[in-house]
């Protein structure tokens, strides 16, 4: 299957749980901040996409982002 797909399923499943709890200005606010990191600290996408790093170190980086790296801009 084409990753773009896998990835559209993903977004949409996510924005429609979301929409569903009443979280979607939450949701949308930190995937920006989380895209803005990418553009700030490329070697976070690359950590976040290395297969032998396990799901609690990548959400570990996440949570201890700079507070620089993590406000998006306005």
């Amino acid at each position: 299957m084409y990753i773009g797909v896998i990835s559209m399923r993903y977004a949409k499943a996510l924005l429609a749980y979301a929409d569903e709890s009443g979280t979607a200005d939450t949701v949308y606010a930190e995937a920006g901040t989380l895209a803005d990191s990418f553009s700030k600290v490329p070697e976070l996408r690359q950590a976040l996409d290395n297969p032998v790093l396990p799901a609690e170190t990548k959400l570990k980086l996440i949570c201890e982002l700079p507070e620089e790296v993590r406000s998006v801009k306005s």
